[in-house]
């Protein structure tokens, strides 16, 4: 029998009885490999949900989360399928003073959330971490309604929300009376070590 150069993992030829002892031991190695690497990962998988059932607001709920190990979240969203009305992100229920510069603009904007995407299908990248005692933001992603494709790259802050007390995260809609999150809709939220 053959084995890897670097640890010794057997490779069988055709013509080799596999046994249970050389398959054996390949595990350990590889689970001794795999436990070694344990807090190395630069993000962690956190949280993961789909909307079931499409809804004006959807809460994802985050308590029992260590935040101060690590030092900024990373959620991926993509939408479950078009809407008509902006989608977007709050944090702890605030509904105001969600402070942003767009690229185009060196003013501030405040809206009542981080926009996650307009009107139709969105794919979204958001960070969240500390920054002088407030919740830092920055989005980066694409809308698709169409055949017209729109950025979202906002950079921001919260100053009534801080990092470290983060519970929940909403997903909302806001537009014409009725509109929802599209069942389907993914988010994903890791934990970054930087």
């Amino acid at each position: 029998m053959n084995h890897t150069s670097n640890y010794q993992l057997p490779q069988w030829e055709e013509s080799d009885r596999i046994l249970r002892t050389d398959f054996n031991g390949a595990m350990n190695k590889i689970e001794e490999g795999l436990t070694g690497l344990e807090g190395q990962a630069p993000a962690v998988k956190l949280r993961e949900f789909t909307v079931s059932q499409a809804a004006a607001s959807v809460s994802l709920d985050l308590s029992g989360l260590d935040l101060a190990a690590y030092p900024a979240l990373r959620l991926r969203a993509e939408s479950g399928g078009a809407v008509n009305a902006a989608v977007g992100l709050r944090v702890n229920g605030l509904e105001s003073d969600y402070e942003y510069r767009s690229p185009s603009s060196l003013n501030p904007i405040t809206d009542s959330m981080i926009t996650l995407g307009s009107y139709g299908e969105f794919s979204v990248t958001v960070e969240l971490r500390p920054f002088g005692g407030w919740l830092a933001y920055h989005t980066d992603g694409l809308s698709y309604s169409g055949s017209r494709v729109s950025g979202v790259w906002n950079r921001g802050i919260h100053r009534q929300a801080s990092y470290g007390q983060i519970t929940s995260l909403q997903l909302v809609c806001l537009g014409d009376e009725g509109e929802q999150v599209a069942a389907g809709t993914k988010v994903v939220l890791y934990g970054l070590r930087e």
